[in-house]
């Protein structure tokens, strides 16, 4: 569901944290000097360590980032949150975990990195525009409006600072389909207006490439997975001089079966990316009736996992050849 977004907004990234008064009370664990999080609220130990791989100084940070960044902001409130950071606040749910909390102000002389209980902290100079307020704990808290959060993150990412692992294509580069990945979420999650993000883009990232970015990111990617998807599918589709389209539901008898991540209308080819939650038995189970479904109706139902989705520009163009050759013996008479 997509979240509105506005200056003046409660962020719900306190609900766990606790003040010490002396030392931490039982079954909490320590975010900064000041905070506390309840032990319940930490990511998974196996995610942390997969995030840690990749942070550029192998920081593995059990506190969920929009926890780190509302403590890091209320334990300094002359400090403006950015970047990945803002973000996380304002409710991202992917690509956030595993990145540095940022806090970007004028009162200090030099740039400090982070640590496992502290922020990253950037001078800078605060723009007139593209600032917010939002509350936390009941307290005013400067921020990144999500237009220049966006960008911020999108420079990181750029930097290669920030990193996560994706599929290498021969049209983009890692980097590009990162920041792909990133826009696509923050439109899809937050509703960002991708004209918000151009516009605060000027002097802080290249245009071109910016501009780039949009025009190749779509809001109705679900997942950072569907987005690698269709940037692996779209050149294979383009190159049979057929259409690629998303999010396609199919009725039969006017009962919605299923939502085709991605769907070749013209030859009834679906796919779909099946994330960690489509391992339950229950769940199996489901996507078996629905294969058996969609069949029914003449649809291939294509599934990819992490695993197989490198496959996709290889085994592709064969089920879209054979698919072709149906279609012309059933049309020869």
């Amino acid at each position: 569901m997509t979240r509105s977004l506005h200056n003046g907004m409660r962020v719900n990234a306190d609900m766990l944290l606790a003040v010490p008064a002396s030392g931490l009370p039982p079954g909490f664990y320590q975010v900064n000097s000041r905070f506390g999080v309840h032990n319940n609220g930490l990511l998974d130990a196996g995610l942390a360590t997969y995030h840690q791989r990749a942070h550029p100084c192998g920081i593995a940070y059990l506190v969920p980032a929009a926890l780190r960044a509302a403590a890091h902001a209320l334990t300094n409130p002359n400090f403006t949150v950015g970047g990945f950071a803002a973000l996380a606040l304002y409710g991202l749910e992917f690509l956030v975990e595993g990145t540095d909390t940022v806090l970007m102000t004028d009162l200090v002389t030099a740039n400090r990195p982070a640590s496992a209980c502290a922020p990253a902290v950037l001078r800078w100079q605060p723009p007139r525009k593209h600032l917010w307020q939002v509350e936390v704990c009941g307290a005013p808290v400067s921020i990144a409006s999500p237009g220049l959060a966006v960008v911020q993150a999108l420079a990181a990412l750029r930097k290669e600072d920030v990193q996560w692992k994706v599929v290498d294509t021969p049209e983009h580069s890692a980097t590009f389909i990162r920041a792909v990945q990133l826009v696509d979420a923050v439109r899809n999650q937050l509703g960002v207006d991708s004209a918000d993000i151009l516009r605060a883009g000027p002097g802080r990232i290249d245009m071109r490439w910016l501009t780039q970015v949009i025009i190749t990111s779509s809001a109705l990617a679900d997942s950072p997975k569907e987005t690698e998807m269709r940037l692996l599918a779209e050149p294979v589709v383009d190159g049979f001089g057929l259409v690629l389209s998303e999010q396609v539901p199919v009725l039969i008898d006017d009962k919605h079966i299923t939502r085709f991540d991605l769907a070749i209308i013209e030859l009834k080819i679906g796919i779909m990316f099946d994330g960690a939650h489509h391992w339950t038995k229950d769940r199996r189970d489901k996507d078996s009736e629905i294969d058996l479904s969609v069949i029914g109706e003449d649809w291939l139902s294509l599934r990819f996992s992490e695993g197989t989705l490198p496959g996709l520009p290889k085994r592709l163009p064969g089920v879209i050849e054979k698919r072709l050759a149906s279609r012309r013996k059933e049309a020869t008479p």
